[in-house]
């Protein structure tokens, strides 16, 4: 019945995610992200159900997805190197400021 409930929850478009930080992302957000990159529903269920948010998201291991989530190593692999990006990408809001700041100093920009 939980599983239900979670699946007929709105969530943001991915897009919509961008405009926060992960850092402030809540279950359903991180679910939400989950399922942009390819995160098979099983999976994403469970990571829902053990209430990562995204505090969380950034800091997960691959141990902790195979052993806690039982995933395999494949799909384990994927969440980590698509949140090594996330967390790296100059998209994201945090990044932003970094990317206008060097700008500004470098190139004289506004």
């Amino acid at each position: 019945a939980d599983t239900k409930a979670f699946s007929m929850q709105m969530t943001p478009k991915p897009a919509e995610l961008w405009l926060r930080s992960p850092e402030s992302w809540n279950e359903s957000q991180v679910s939400t992200w989950l399922r942009s990159i390819g995160v098979k529903e099983q999976y994403i269920n469970k990571i829902y159900e053990e209430e990562v948010d995204g505090r969380i998201l950034l800091t997960l291991d691959e141990n902790f997805l195979k052993t806690k989530i039982c995933m395999k190593l494949g799909p384990a692999h994927l969440i980590i190197q698509e949140r090594d990006q996330l967390k790296n990408s100059p998209k994201h809001p945090h990044n932003q400021r970094k990317v206008k700041w060097n700008y500004t100093l470098w190139c004289g920009g506004p």
